[in-house]
């Protein structure tokens, strides 16, 4: 039987769910991201592409994974597997690589939604079917509604699908939560491992360029 996507209670109802919640000590993330938006006032914007940016589009959000590998997959992993599926390589702008880079984030203690701890989900009416659905209507939608629950929580711990490590989502609700490390940002084309004229190898997935060669040195030209 086929089971669609739910959606959440109405927010009278809703919001008297009990939270999970996680109290996330301060640490240091990773996010991939272009080049121009690498400053402390780029940090948050509501990504309409993202499944935990609240449906309203009217939150910003940064996303953070433990690792370059996960923050690269989480970006990347949909499309390798739709091509892996079809029996072709991703294909990669050339641009789009040179213009991505790894940023690293500290956070300040954290109050989260958790969706890692088994049956968590399951507290707000959320099963794994909707979570990770092609159609991001409807975690957004639940995004919404925990973003506007009176637990006050700044964001969404979640597992990746693509490493299983953990990640987050984290909401500009409250001024200084999180600051951009001032190390250099990393390019994401230095973690090529193997390449030819038109393929190379980012984490283990092998890949197609396409376009001309654009350097970073260029991108970030005054």
């Amino acid at each position: 039987m086929h089971r669609s996507p739910r959606l959440p209670l109405k927010p009278s109802e809703f919001d008297r769910l009990e939270m999970p919640l996680f109290e996330m000590d301060p640490l240091c993330w990773v996010n991939l991201r272009f080049v121009e938006f690498a400053s402390e006032s780029g940090l948050f914007y509501p990504n309409p592409g993202a499944r935990l940016t609240p449906f309203s589009l009217k939150v910003p959000c940064l996303y953070l994974a433990q690792t370059e590998k996960t923050a690269f997959l989480e970006l990347y992993g949909d499309k390798l597997y739709l091509a892996r599926q079809s029996g072709k390589q991703m294909i990669l702008p050339e641009e789009e690589l040179n213009r991505r880079v790894y940023i690293r984030v500290q956070t300040k203690p954290l109050r989260l939604c958790d969706l890692v701890r088994k049956g968590s989900g399951s507290k707000l009416h959320l099963d794994a079917g909707t979570l990770w659905a092609s159609d991001f209507e409807y975690p957004q939608r639940f995004a919404e509604a925990i973003h506007g629950h009176p637990a006050g929580v700044d964001g969404i711990r979640y597992q990746s699908r693509h490493t299983d490590e953990i990640c987050m989502v984290v909401w500009e609700r409250r001024h200084g939560l999180v600051h951009l490390e001032k190390t250099p940002p990393t390019l994401l084309r230095s973690h090529i491992s193997a390449t030819d004229i038109r393929t190379v190898r980012l984490f283990g997935e092998e890949m197609t360029l396409a376009g001309t060669r654009q350097t970073f040195d260029e991108l970030t030209r005054d």
